[in-house]
């Protein structure tokens, strides 16, 4: 489930099948995960200092507790949010999972236990519960400062989509899965023990600015309980479908075969 620098989006596609996650070690430069970070960082002081104004009350209140929006960044940075995850491997990663892959909810996110902007992390559960389940999304996840020891990683349980549309399906009979999701039920389908009696034991990995960590709208993940501080960068697409492993590269070859 972990990849380096000669992985194929093939192979990360396969991960993603099989487990829900995988891990790209630095596909990401450390210079470009440094200036995001100071970017962050920037709009931290300045919304500290009262010259953030005029915020809508939704994204207000996301800010306060440590989530920044794309556009907030971008007016105050001078850097683009949606470049960060515009490498060739990534590009191939998501179109390779998805057909007609589009960007839907992208933030930045910070877990602390001394920050005033902060959460102090999420339970387990899947994005289904606020993305649906009808629609295919994948997130692609990377912190900007080291986690998993000195700060909180993530949690993530290797379970393929259609064993955890399963569990869910069991665990609320009653209803039409994929379909239905909500934030106040399903939450009681997340308990460790259960989950850990279902799927085994969470990996939680040590990672690195400039790691990402690719999963679905049907991953159970959360957030690892340790004391520590992190931020992450987050954005997440949606397809019309779920692309069946190699399909990108079969049609290729079938295309280059026609012109040659």
């Amino acid at each position: 489930m972990e990849f380096g620098s000669r992985a194929t989006a093939q192979d990360i596609h396969a991960s993603v099948e099989e487990r829900g996650f995988a891990i790209l070690r630095q596909s990401i430069e450390r210079n470009v995960a440094n200036r995001f970070l100071g970017g962050l960082e920037r709009v931290y002081e300045l919304d500290a200092a009262g010259k953030i104004n005029g915020l809508p009350e939704s994204e207000r209140k996301a800010l306060s507790r440590g989530e920044l929006w794309p556009e907030t960044f971008n007016t105050h940075t001078g850097l683009d949010f949606a470049a960060y995850y515009s490498t060739p491997l990534l590009v191939d990663v998501r179109r390779s999972i998805l057909a007609r892959p589009a960007p839907v909810m992208h933030t930045f996110i910070t877990v602390s236990d001394r920050f005033p902007q902060a959460i102090d992390g999420i339970g387990m559960h899947t994005d289904g519960i606020v993305q649906g389940t009808t629609e295919p999304v994948i997130a692609m996840w990377s912190p900007l400062h080291r986690c998993g020891a000195e700060a909180p990683s993530l949690r993530l349980l290797p379970a393929d989509r259609e064993s955890v549309v399963a569990y869910l399906q069991n665990a609320f009979p009653d209803k039409t899965i994929p379909g239905w999701h909500s934030h106040t039920e399903w939450g009681s389908a997340f308990r460790d023990q259960d989950l850990q009696r279902a799927f085994g034991e969470a990996v939680t990995p040590e990672l690195a600015p400039g790691d990402v960590v690719v999963f679905t709208n049907w991953t159970i993940h959360g957030t690892q309980q340790i004391p520590g501080h992190r931020s992450a960068i987050v954005q997440r697409w949606q397809g019309k479908k779920w692309r069946r492993r190699g399909a990108i590269s079969k049609g290729w070859s079938r295309m280059k075969r026609l012109f040659s």
